[in-house]
């Protein structure tokens, strides 16, 4: 029997702040790039784009999340192997846990991204990873409403070889040690008194301080942020 999607909003909002921020980098491109948000879901990871005046295009097969998508962004259903769109419209695309979902066909959806990005167009990838044991096992013993039985999160080196194929990565980097549960164990188990705001910054700096001391921990992270620049074909 699968459990209920829970999480706290208050952990995950500060547990995942640094990585909700770099979607910002697109701006640095443009002023007001035309970006994809690749299995987007309700459009969350790029709002703050679109309410920048972003051209933002959300994709998705689920209808009933594109139904949330806000109003500033367009929400189109697709699948990511076999995009709806020209060669060379966008001039970034993010994909947060989405990869995953396709795990056989990761080098076929990364074609298709590229493809539709503009040459030096930006790629902004986040997913979970296989080597977390902590993730591994609340996922096995578990299971949520929120995972299809067909997602396998990839180690980081399949992520990161495969993006290379078509990018030049400016960015790699490993995220939640151990944080990454807590948003979720918080509502379940009753320990909102002991989550205050002050108690959860804590534990999470202890994390990333451990992830920048001992480098060899990267591989139990449970997600890898990656950014890169589209490899532009030599002529």
């Amino acid at each position: 029997m699968k459990l209920e999607w829970m999480r706290d909003k208050q952990a995950h909002a500060l547990f995942w702040a640094v990585l909700d921020s770099k979607t910002l980098k697109f701006l640095e491109s443009a002023p007001r790039p035309t970006i994809l948000d690749v299995g987007g879901d309700d459009g969350n990871l790029t709002a703050p784009l679109a309410e920048k005046g972003c051209r933002v295009v959300v994709l998705d097969i689920n209808r009933d999340a594109l139904r949330l998508v806000p109003s500033e962004a367009n929400p189109v259903r697709a699948d990511v192997r076999r995009l709806p769109f020209k060669d060379g419209v966008f001039d970034g695309a993010a994909a947060r846990a989405t990869l995953h979902h396709v795990p056989d066909d990761l080098r076929e959806a990364l074609a298709e991204i590229s493809r539709i990005l503009r040459p030096a167009g930006l790629l902004l990838l986040q997913e979970p990873l296989a080597g977390n044991p902590v993730y591994a096992m609340a996922r096995r013993l578990f299971p949520t409403t929120w995972h299809d039985a067909n997602e396998r999160p990839l180690r980081w080196e399949e992520y990161r070889r495969s993006v290379q194929d078509y990018w030049d990565l400016s960015e790699v980097s490993p995220h939640f040690l151990l944080t990454y549960a807590v948003p979720f164990i918080v509502p379940r188990v009753r320990i909102s008194r002991l989550a205050s705001e002050t108690a959860l910054r804590h534990f999470d700096e202890f994390d990333r301080r451990l992830l920048r001391a001992l480098p060899g921990l990267s591989k139990y992270a449970a997600y890898i942020h990656i950014f890169g620049r589209k490899r532009v074909a030599a002529t």
